[in-house]
């Protein structure tokens, strides 16, 4: 290998979760499971010593392993955390990350780089994508209009009316991970607590809710 390490992921056919979610009927158990192993996955590396974050948490870097589990790829921007607002190692010099899974504090500070709130700010993006099928600033397809409305205040996704209480505690936890102030977010460990107890209930919730509505 040399003098220079690299980092080997294993091959899996079913190929990303952006990819892996388009063609594959899943349940919303099935939905709310994937993205709990991803909150695990990130609980781990947050709770790590030195604490690890991952700085592009989006569909396309969570790859489904040959048993249907969510595996996090592509460390390209990770960096080392000794302390809380403490870096002992970093690969990027400036924020990084794709724009719609970016928090506000990555795109209005110059040079601001990825922490832990971020990541959570994200990984509430994949939360929405998987959960309820819905892309973050769906309605826009070009950059600098997402960027625009994340600079003007506006989250991934407006919380619809009505919702059952389930269904209303599952957007509580997406706004939580979307507080503009990056203090105010819950952990990951407090997400994973909180898929773990009540995702069979809220599963159970959004298909009869999706029942109603194909009738």
């Amino acid at each position: 290998m040399g003098a220079l390490g690299a980092m080997v992921s294993p091959y899996y056919v079913n190929g990303s979760a952006a990819d892996y979610f388009a063609r594959a009927t899943l349940t919303y158990y099935n939905k709310l499971t994937l993205w709990l192993e991803v909150l695990q996955g990130m609980a781990y590396l947050h709770g790590y010593y030195p604490i690890i974050v991952h700085g592009d948490l989006k569909p396309q870097n969570i790859l489904i392993d040959d048993t249907g589990h969510a595996r996090i790829c592509d460390f390209g921007l990770a960096r080392l955390i000794l302390e809380r607002g403490s870096t002992g190692l970093t690969t990027t010099t400036a924020h990084a990350g794709t724009d719609r899974y970016k928090a506000p504090e990555l795109v209005i500070k110059p040079n601001a780089k990825p922490t832990v709130a971020s990541d959570v700010y994200a990984l509430g993006c994949i939360g929405l994508e998987f959960v309820l099928s819905q892309r973050p600033y769906w309605q826009h397809s070009v950059v600098w209009k997402i960027l625009e409305d994340i600079r003007g205040g506006k989250p991934p996704a407006s919380r619809p009316r009505d919702l059952s209480p389930e269904i209303g505690y599952f957007w509580d936890q997406l706004q939580a991970c979307w507080d503009e102030e990056p203090t105010e977010r819950p952990t990951t460990t407090s997400l994973c607590y909180y898929i773990s107890n009540y995702s069979i209930s809220l599963a159970d919730e959004l298909e009869k809710v999706q029942d109603q509505e194909s009738q």
